[in-house]
């Protein structure tokens, strides 16, 4: 842990016992300028300042209107604080998950159980990660890439999505983004609504043969050490050799009202093995405001919506693998925190705010951007 205006990781996740043998061994257009640069490699922090008891009732009397006034005190059974505007379509992962309205657990396969009173958005892929189990990208093989329109398919109320490793068509599949690691059954996830980076999908839904054996990847097991196929060994390769971003926050469902304020964290971690310039970006709607950010952004810009963009530069070191495959990867994690305050006078209401956002150039001089999702802020009026 680094610093008390940022704080950068060492994250411990890794696998334990053996499921599978299968081991998971700037400016947007033009790298981020050298000015921005950190030394050795590291995150450059200095780019930023841094008795009785009670009467018991008696009945009610024969026809007392009371006995049809239904009960305001019973609890929900799901939890919610139903003063606050509820959702009238199905709602993304990331708020299932922060209102525990899901479960996202490896048995055989990745299990993501809707245990909620609403259906869960499922037309994106995402990133998960496990402190016992292989590190993760899953989602539907039957999504619309690379636009993933969020409601494209929803997982209904009680239902379970089975992502079944290596799955090419016809429903939910997982791949390995870990490869020095083992699976272990029963582990959960840690899920901060990443959406799976760009690079690693373009493996997952394009046909290739990058060996060349004539073989279409997702077919092709020419390594059997591994048990996978040649699909993942590209994913593994690219991580292997070049800088590659997710983000997410640690909530992304936030219930307020006029005046008040909450936590939040803006979490980037580099799961490539490759070291380099980052751009994150938050935008924050009209009526809302950032303050007391653990890093003062570099930039923060009001649009014509009336929101706010905020950005920040960073240079982030790659990941470190071990030989031990119970010994976790060692991630280069960069959480930015801040609060958030509801400013205006109505309330009542909704409001998504757009997903953070960090851009990079690899290596090849290839510009790529990972997003989040959509942060839901939720004005209550306490009614």
């Amino acid at each position: 842990m680094r610093s008390t205006t940022a704080r950068l990781f060492r994250w411990p996740l890794y696998c334990g016992a053996a499921l599978f043998t299968l081991g998971c061994e700037a400016e947007p257009e033009d790298k981020l300028p050298d000015a921005l640069e950190g030394t050795d490699g590291a995150t450059d922090w200095g780019l930023y300042d841094g008795d009785t008891g009670p009467e018991l009732p008696t009945a009610p009397v024969p026809d007392d209107p009371a006995e049809d006034t239904p009960s305001t005190s019973s609890p929900d059974p799901y939890g919610r604080d139903l003063s606050c505007p509820q959702p009238t379509a199905c709602i993304s992962l990331a708020e299932a998950v922060d209102r525990d309205f899901a479960t996202i657990q490896l048995t055989t396969e990745l299990d993501v159980t809707n245990t909620g009173p609403y259906a869960i958005c499922a037309g994106r892929w995402h990133t998960f990660f496990s402190d016992v189990s292989q590190d993760s990208i899953a989602g539907h093989t039957d999504i619309s890439w690379p636009a993933e329109p969020h409601d494209a398919l929803e997982i209904d109320i009680d239902d379970l999505w089975a992502h079944r490793y290596a799955r090419t068509a016809g429903g939910p599949a997982w791949w390995c983004i870990e490869r020095t690691q083992v699976t272990a059954s029963g582990s959960s996830y840690r899920f901060t609504g990443a959406r799976a980076p760009e690079p690693l999908l373009a493996f997952v839904h394009t046909e290739t043969d990058t060996n060349g054996n004539g073989i279409e990847d997702h077919s092709d097991y020419a390594d059997p050490t591994t048990g996978a196929p040649w699909t993942n060994h590209n994913i593994w390769d690219h991580i292997a050799a070049q800088p590659t971003y997710v983000v997410g926050r640690t909530r992304n469902y936030i219930e307020l009202q006029p005046g008040t304020s909450a936590d939040l964290t803006i979490e980037i971690v580099n799961i490539g093995r490759d070291t380099s310039n980052i751009q994150v970006s938050e935008t924050l709607p009209g009526g809302t405001r950032g303050y007391d950010f653990s890093v003062e952004p570099t930039t923060s810009e009001s649009n014509s919506d009336g929101s706010t963009t905020h950005t920040w530069y960073f240079k982030m070191n790659g990941a470190e693998d071990n030989e031990d495959l119970n010994v976790p990867t060692s991630y280069d994690i960069v959480q930015i925190d801040y609060k958030v305050v509801w400013e205006r006078a109505d309330c009542g209401y909704r409001e998504v705010q757009e997903a953070p956002e960090v851009t990079w150039t690899d290596n090849t001089d290839t510009t790529y951007t990972s997003y989040g999702t959509e942060l839901v802020l939720v004005c209550c009026d306490g009614t």
